[in-house]
């Protein structure tokens, strides 16, 4: 404990901006330990305009970033000097990362996009991850179930006959490999 009460002094002392260090070294902590390699990772553009989906690598520090370099990027920023995307990050803790897939923010579920907005920073979205899946994949299993995926794109009303006919052609194709009672439906 005296080591974390010393690590919240260096903040305060080298962060003036920074008035919760306790934040800061929990979401440090989480990078660092609670992120493991494989982890679907929810990366939001600044607006949360574009939500890229990537896969947590391994965890590494790059030792030619430096406070001082910290405190000169987010200084450019804060005065409006740099646009954000033409700097490189200026911080130490870093993961490799592989890139899956970059999707619109209204091609996600709602339900995802509302906890992306809610949620600042580092967070387990767990309870989402079919939702996540969902934004990934066309078919898949997770948790002993299948999932097969209908990414629907169309912008007239969809007709009554027109899902129930998906439905029918779906069901009927699962039972084949399926009994009836293994075979469910959710629409969003």
């Amino acid at each position: 404990e005296d080591s974390r009460d010393i690590l919240k002094d260096d903040i305060l002392m080298e962060f003036k901006e920074i008035h919760r260090p306790s934040t800061v070294i929990n979401k440090c902590f989480t990078f660092i330990h609670e992120i493991h390699e494989g982890d679907i990772l929810i990366i939001p553009s600044a607006g949360s305009q574009y939500i890229t989906l990537a896969t947590a690598g391994s965890y590494f520090e790059d030792t030619t970033k430096t406070v001082e370099l910290e405190h000169l990027v987010i200084s450019k920023i804060e005065n409006n000097d740099v646009d954000i995307s033409d700097v490189s990050c200026p911080y130490k803790k870093r993961r490799h990362i592989r890139l899956l897939r970059t999707v619109k923010n209204e091609d996600l579920n709602y339900s995802l996009c509302r906890a992306i907005s809610n949620y600042h920073g580092l967070s387990n979205m767990d309870p989402y991850a079919n939702h996540i899946l969902n934004s990934l994949y066309n078919y898949y299993t997770f948790k002993g179930t299948t999932a097969l995926v209908y990414n629907v794109r169309k912008s007239t009303p969809i007709r009554p006959r027109e899902l129930g006919n998906i439905l029918y052609g779906t069901t009927d194709l699962l039972a084949q490999v399926a009994q009836d009672e293994q075979i469910s439906t959710q629409v969003s």
